[in-house]
């Protein structure tokens, strides 16, 4: 794969693109294009980008001016790595977005039931120890571990890591770069984590002491000691 950086017009673009080589990421600077109509960017080169990337490099983005650049592109899903640069997702299909919705509605009417803390969805972005901003597909903190002020900060990300998260493979998502990401969230203080990769019909438990098992599509997943009680079957989400 290629992987240029490039200060580039729409023209020049077109002119990599003749290249005939394929492009891993391209690195936008922002000289004469605002976060205001980012999202047109996005939706131009979305069918030839799988992933756009921010450089640090080139321009640094604040928890504010992240959130400003969410708040202007709602279709959007941005994170920010812990290098500082932001990696925007655009909306899924409609087989990742059911997938998503069932991991959410699953957990929340089981924490709710059980009083046991919040969901979260994957617009909600929670800021990690390591500066890194992310949003799971679902995410669980319980409730003696919210900030007491969290529903007053709706212009806010959430500065706690999640207690459970889970992450669901899309058809674009990079396998290595989901684990990569799992082992992330258990560093950072996630007491539990679940990757479900549909594609290879597999899901992979990540714990607080660093051990990972997986399990194949008959398993059903269990929150263990941190959401007590709570199973899943991974066929809910073939």
């Amino acid at each position: 794969m290629c992987d240029r950086t490039e200060r580039f017009s729409d023209r020049a673009f077109s002119q990599i693109l003749q290249l005939g080589k394929p492009i891993d990421k391209i690195h936008l600077h922002f000289s004469d294009r605002t976060p205001n109509n980012f999202s047109a960017i996005v939706q131009e080169y979305r069918r030839i980008l799988d992933r756009l990337m921010v450089h640090p490099a080139f321009i640094e983005i604040t928890d504010e001016e992240l959130m400003q650049m969410s708040s202007k592109n709602p279709e959007l899903r941005f994170e920010r790595n812990a290098d500082g640069s932001v990696v925007t997702m655009p909306p899924t299909g409609g087989l990742s977005g059911n997938r998503e919705a069932k991991a959410g509605a699953y957990l929340l009417v089981y924490v709710e039931r059980n009083d046991l803390g919040e969901v979260f969805g994957p617009t909600t972005g929670f800021r990690l120890s390591n500066t890194a901003v992310r949003s799971p597909d679902a995410a669980f903190v319980a409730k003696d571990r919210l900030p007491q002020n969290w529903r007053q900060q709706e212009d806010q990300f959430i500065a706690v890591a999640p207690d459970f998260v889970i992450e669901i493979r899309s058809k674009s998502d990079s396998l290595t770069e989901l684990k990569a990401k799992m082992q992330e969230y258990i560093e950072n203080g996630v007491r539990l984590g679940w990757l479900i990769d549909c594609k290879n019909k597999t899901a992979f438990v990540y714990r607080a002491d660093g051990s990972v098992t997986q399990y194949p599509e008959s398993a059903t997943l269990s929150g263990e000691d941190v959401v007590p009680g709570f199973t899943l079957a991974f066929q809910v989400f073939l």
